[in-house]
């Protein structure tokens, strides 16, 4: 930032970019299942909540469950020999009594927590 003697001039040479947060993301805990859910970890309000779902019988990619506010955020599946369908979802907590759900023809399931971590402007 400079300042320059004179009516009326006044110039800014850098970006200022201020968030309300609490700290840094962190990683709070995480559950796995061996069907198509598993069970919550602890959380609050709020929490970031991340899912793998796989589908290790075929190529088809695991649904998100219904009206649950889960984000698909990307999916795949690969055929042939090997075969594997995979969906990676998230959701910030609503309340601290979330649940993971059924996830359609998932086998194998990670859930993790994080806390302090925001979406994107407007979530």
């Amino acid at each position: 930032m400079s300042l320059t003697a004179g009516v009326g001039s006044f110039s800014a040479d850098f970006n200022l970019a201020y968030r309300f947060i609490d700290g840094y993301p962190t990683f709070v805990g995480s559950n796995g299942g061996l069907n198509n859910t598993a069970p919550m970890p602890s959380h609050q309000e709020h929490d970031l909540i991340v899912v793998l779902a796989l589908n290790i019988d075929n190529d088809t990619i695991p649904s998100v469950p219904v009206n649950s506010g889960w984000t698909s955020a990307n999916y795949s599946s690969v055929s042939g020999i090997g075969a594997i369908g995979w969906r990676i979802a998230y959701k910030f907590a609503k309340y601290n009594t979330e649940t993971v759900g059924n996830w359609f023809t998932a086998h194998r399931i990670i859930v993790a927590i994080y806390t302090n971590a925001r979406g994107p402007i407007g979530t």
